[in-house]
């Protein structure tokens, strides 16, 4: 984040093919945007990343070099041509790289130290197989830095921090495909108290599992929680904010019913302090789940699943309980992206959607304002929570790379087609934009005069058909209108609230039929039971005495269904014997 004068200006990084590109971005003018030549590189085929603190940038070319994001001067340098995967910890004090084995003997997993003092690396590790997405990077660091984890293949090791000493304790998991760190945890006696998330998939008839344990209680007699189920090859582990709960999002490559060509998933819900409430997150529609998010400032998440026309579900968490908030869709959105201020949500469709993006506020679940990002294939926040970015990338699109910076309320304010653009990354930033003020209002609508209503076209001629030809055409273009009005369904008191001032109100019915002339007011009940022949006593007879004359009744509207008249069979006649 640079600051010029007394405004933040943010920045991001374009990753193509002539190489790094790193500008600014300025808010108040989003055209006027600048090259930070110091963290750009103009060579083919660079790569570059930031840290998760957005202070160092990475550059991966020919080699490794960590800059300092604010001034530019160079860290550290790494010359191993072959380094294929770069990661640095949360605080920006130590860096992993992974480079392909040239022997058996070689190690390739190395821990580097982010000071100008040291060019040699802290920790050598031997990894053979290259890691996979979900399992890099293999050794994690807790928030504060405090302790790290390495992935082995018969477990977890945990290190000190700086990698000093031998392995402080180990957690023996065989099988074992990946792990994480909750995000917040205390520290006794210098001791973090960090929980533990461990995933073992699948294998020969034995369910995949997940258990929660506490550093360093480690043990089957020692877990918090554990979750067993099958139809799991891989999991994302993803911790609530608060680290009260964790989301386990399994998945499969292949589905054996055919329904779905991207496999099976299922979505389960943990918690560390009550191992009973443990439950699979149930949703009203078949098909696949495309996206979990976590809402990163509440105990709110939301899942999209289904066949398209997908449902967007918000959970939100009351004790140890999920409870649906609020139903979006069905619509064609496959992506939830909460906001970093977790006060927007966006909803997108991309991939093989048409890229529509819709801004929901996460307090009234109030439209905000719609775009449309055509054949974007990734997508991000700015920190400040103002902007959302959409880039069409290559390899997966030659055509139309560029990327795109909307607001809220669905405006585009900066466009910038880019030739073999690869990948598009905003700046992570540490500062406060809470006491900056933003609006969350809808986009106003325009007060311009209604367009005068032109005589219909003349109809079109129409065009030659054989004769054996069917008069209509079952085939018509896909229509989109229907994403146009997106229905909303809330749920408890805020939807009894809504459906109250959303009901019309119905005239109250006759509670019996009235005689011609009378009026809904007047009571003639009464008077109808008394001209039927007054009291009666406890025999049934009539009181003859009491009786008084009656009135002659008023005619009564009645209409009566016609009927038709039976006709009576005549008995056949017997013949008499002559």
């Amino acid at each position: 984040m640079k600051q010029q004068g007394k405004k933040l200006l943010q920045q991001f990084a374009l990753n193509a093919r002539a190489g790094v590109e790193v500008r600014t971005f300025d808010a108040a003018d989003a055209a006027a945007t600048q090259k930070v030549e110091p963290l750009c590189v103009n060579e083919q085929g660079a790569r570059g990343q930031f840290s998760a603190d957005g202070k160092v940038v990475v550059h991966l070319n020919a080699g490794v070099t960590f800059k300092n994001a604010d001034s530019g001067e160079t860290i550290l340098s790494v010359p191993h041509p072959r380094v294929a995967r770069v990661a640095v910890s949360p605080m920006s004090r130590y860096a992993l790289t992974w480079e392909p084995l040239e022997n058996d003997s070689a190690r390739n997993l190395l821990v580097w130290s982010l000071a100008p003092s040291a060019p040699e690396p802290l920790a050598r590790f031997a990894r053979k197989a290259p890691p996979s997405s979900d399992a890099w990077p293999l050794i994690q660091w807790t928030t504060g830095e405090e302790l790290c984890g390495r992935l082995v293949s018969d477990g977890v090791e945990f290190y000190k921090g700086n990698l000093e000493g031998s392995v402080q304790a180990k957690l023996s998991l065989p099988g074992v495909r990946g792990f994480s760190f909750a995000r917040r945890y205390s520290i006794v006696d210098g001791v973090p108290q960090v929980l533990v998330a461990a995933f073992v998939p699948e294998k020969k008839g034995v369910p995949a599992a997940v258990a929660i344990y506490q550093y360093p209680r480690f043990g089957d007699s020692m877990q918090l929680s554990r979750k067993s189920f099958f139809k799991a090859e891989t999991c994302d582990l993803l911790w609530s904010f608060d680290s009260r709960s964790l989301l386990c999002l399994s998945k499969t490559d292949a589905d054996p019913s055919g329904k779905s060509y991207y496999g099976q998933t299922g979505l389960h819900i943990m918690f560390p302090s009550d191992a009973s409430s443990n439950a699979i997150v149930t949703l009203k529609k078949e098909g696949p789940i495309h996206h979990v998010s976590w809402n990163p400032v509440a105990s709110m998440f939301c899942v999209i699943y289904g066949f398209m026309p997908a449902t967007a579900t918000i959970f939100s968490l009351q004790g140890f309980r999920h409870t649906p908030k609020v139903d979006i869709g069905p619509a064609h959105r496959n992506s939830a992206y909460f906001s970093p201020d977790g006060k927007i949500l966006c909803l997108g469709g991309f991939g093989n959607l048409q890229g529509e993006l819709d801004f929901w506020t996460t307090d009234t679940f109030e439209k905000l304002g719609s775009a449309q990002a055509h054949c974007a294939t990734a997508c991000q926040w700015s920190p400040d929570s103002r902007y959302f970015a959409c880039a069409v990338c290559a390899p997966r699109m030659r055509v139309d790379n560029g990327f795109k910076i909307f607001t809220p309320d669905g405006s585009l304010v900066y466009s910038v087609p880019a030739q073999d653009l690869y990948e598009f990354i905003w700046r992570p930033c540490t500062g406060d934009f809470s006491k900056r003020s933003r609006s969350l209002q809808p986009a106003a609508k325009s007060n311009s005069p209604a367009p005068v209503a032109s005589p219909p076209p003349a109809p079109a001629e129409e065009k030659y058909r054989p004769p054996h030809a069917p008069k209509t055409l079952s085939f018509s273009p896909l229509n989109r209108d229907e994403d146009a009005a997106v229905s909303v369904t809330l749920y408890g008191a805020r939807a009894a609230s809504a459906a109250a001032a959303a009901e019309p109100a119905v005239p109250k019915a006759p509670l019996h039929r009235l005689p011609v002339g009378c009026s809904e007011d007047q009571d003639v009940v009464p008077q109808q039971r008394k001209a039927k022949g007054g009291n009666k006593k406890k025999g049934g007879k009539q009181n003859k005495s009491n009786q008084q004359p009656q009135a002659p009744a008023e005619p009564m509207l009645v209409i009566e269904e016609p009927t038709e008249k039976k006709k009576k069979k005549k008995k056949p006649q017997q013949k008499q014997p002559q």
